[in-house]
């Protein structure tokens, strides 16, 4: 058996407001306890159903907020409560709450990777545009000079709409790998709603004609 193969696969698991999936260890685990109230737990060690959640702002917030109305998909126990709160309120504090419309154009790449409608990293993508199956390009907008500049390279010979909206961190965590720079979205309705949802906070452009 040659070397290599034998590497560990990444454990997922969804997200139970935005259903979106990432890696079990970047989600903050419950522990459904027999009254049906949601226990947190911070160590991922307790045995009994877990249900997860992802650090995405408006997903905290929606949890919070559904409490008290009976619709929230966790109901908590008081004291798990208590740190949730504390943990939303200190990422408000720090200004980590995000736009609406990234946050939605977010959830959609994920969506995306779940119909099997993308294509990663810098060689899928450059046979991908050079195939013309490509009708969106998300590239990290922290990217280095040397990846952007072959990017630049292929784009000027097979152009499609791009858009730089991620940096690679948050690129990665939508898309469930440990590190992204480069995704190319292979179908047109996705695509289109990407764009859509980002039209005002961030406008659509071609790489090509960015020269900063």
């Amino acid at each position: 058996m040659s070397q290599g193969t034998n590497k560990k696969k990444t454990v997922e698991r969804m997200c139970a407001v935005c259903r979106q999936r990432y890696p079990q260890k970047d989600l903050i685990r419950f522990v459904i306890q027999k009254d049906g109230q949601a226990r947190l737990d911070l160590k991922s060690k307790s045995e009994g159903r877990g249900i997860y959640l992802c650090h995405d702002y408006a997903c905290l917030e929606k949890v919070l907020n559904t409490q008290s109305k009976g619709r929230s998909p966790l109901k908590l126990e008081p004291e798990s409560r208590a740190v949730l709160e504390g943990l939303h309120a200190m990422r408000k504090d720090q200004g980590q709450t995000e736009d609406p419309k990234t946050s939605k154009a977010k959830k959609l790449l994920g969506q995306a990777r779940k119909a099997g409608q993308t294509v990663l990293g810098f060689e899928a993508v450059k046979a991908s545009l050079e195939q013309g199956t490509v009708k969106l390009l998300i590239m990290a907008k922290d990217m280095g000079p040397s990846s952007l500049q072959k990017i630049r390279q292929t784009l000027a010979a097979h152009p499609v709409q791009t858009l730089a909206i991620l940096n690679k961190e948050e690129l990665a965590q939508c898309l469930g790998k440990p590190r992204l720079a480069l995704c190319g979205i292979l179908d047109d309705g996705f695509a289109q709603a990407i764009m859509t949802a980002l039209v005002g906070s961030n406008p659509p452009r071609h790489l090509t004609e960015n020269n900063s």
